[in-house]
């Protein structure tokens, strides 16, 4: 008999697919993602504040979380600014 290479990943409350992915695949929640990203943006101060911008998509299956550091910031040009930007895709 073959060993299954791909497994679904389901909301166990409503029966929708979020993905199909191969077996090796190891999900993390979203909260876990962002525990560890902002963990290591805390230890270093440096950075500064930023500003959080979160988004979800596929019925709740995906996100994309978006770091602005508002104290930091580079010029590309005259009169063009930009802050540096971390996004988090889970």
């Amino acid at each position: 008999m073959a060993t299954a290479r791909y497994k679904a990943i389901i909301d166990a409350d409503t029966g929708n697919i979020f993905s199909i992915v191969s077996n090796g695949y190891k999900p993390i929640r979203h909260k876990a993602a962002i525990e560890q990203i902002e963990a290591v943006i805390d230890k270093n101060q440096d950075l500064g504040r930023y500003d959080i911008e979160t988004a979800f998509y596929n019925d709740g299956g995906r996100m994309r979380r978006l770091y602005r550091f508002t104290e930091r910031w580079v010029k590309i040009q005259p009169g063009d600014i930009i802050n540096p930007e971390l996004q988090l895709f889970n």
